[in-house]
């Protein structure tokens, strides 16, 4: 996912990272806390994460959103969609999804790839702002450009029907291709995705199969989703 430029990192603030990377939330917090107040926005995130799951420190949602607040306001592109998340759920703050929106917008135009489909699931809901298939699709397609599975996958439900895009079920079929290989063959979406690909199927011509099953095999994504 897409995140602000940085400075290379601080020896302490990388050791803070590394500490939490395997684990050792006790050492990381020791050296994340500090740099987190004296406004280090990386660290404010990590920070954030800890209180969010419980990881050395007590879980608090209410902590989690105000640590989560700060780096975002400082342009860390996982803090804006967390914090959006909390604001969408009423956890850690009061419930608003027109600031969830908000959140997942400035995330999503970032390029936050979990964003982008969060902020196509308020279009679709119409949550924080008006329903709009077009919008929805538009955002959706964003995500699975960067390789997003679930948002592939509604992508193409939404071309299988014409939904805010014209009705196309052989990019309904190539979508679904491209799913299909980012869940893997035992991932918990599989089945699914193996349903759908043979229903949207009886509406193409084994041609128009062959060609999307050959495009499905050669895309790659426009950044890594995560």
């Amino acid at each position: 996912m897409k995140t602000a430029e940085y400075a290379p990192a601080k020896p302490s603030l990388s050791g803070g990272i590394e500490a939490y990377s395997r684990g050792s939330y006790a050492d990381a917090y020791a050296v994340l806390e500090p740099l987190a107040r004296t406004g280090d926005a990386e660290a404010q995130f990590y920070v954030a994460v800890m209180f969010h799951y419980g990881q050395h420190v007590t879980q608090s949602e209410e902590n989690a959103a105000a640590w989560y607040r700060r780096a975002a306001e400082q342009g860390i592109a996982g803090a804006m969609r967390n914090l959006g998340v909390l604001y969408e759920e009423g956890r850690g703050k009061r419930q608003s999804f027109d600031k969830a929106a908000k959140w997942y917008r400035r995330a999503a135009e970032g390029g936050d790839v979990l964003a982008q489909h969060n902020l196509a699931m308020m279009y679709t809901e119409g949550k924080g702002v008006p329903e709009d298939d077009a919008e929805a699709a538009r955002w959706l397609r964003k995500a699975a450009d960067g390789g997003d599975s679930l948002s592939q996958i509604a992508l193409a439900l939404h071309y299988n029907v014409g939904l805010g895009v014209p009705r196309d079920p052989v990019q309904a079929y190539f979508w679904l291709g491209v799913a299909a290989k980012a869940v893997g063959p035992q991932g918990p979406e599989q089945e699914r995705v193996t349903f759908l690909r043979r229903t949207v199927a009886r509406a193409m011509s084994p041609q128009q199969i062959s060609e999307a099953d050959s495009r499905a095999r050669a895309w790659k994504p426009t950044r890594p989703a995560g």
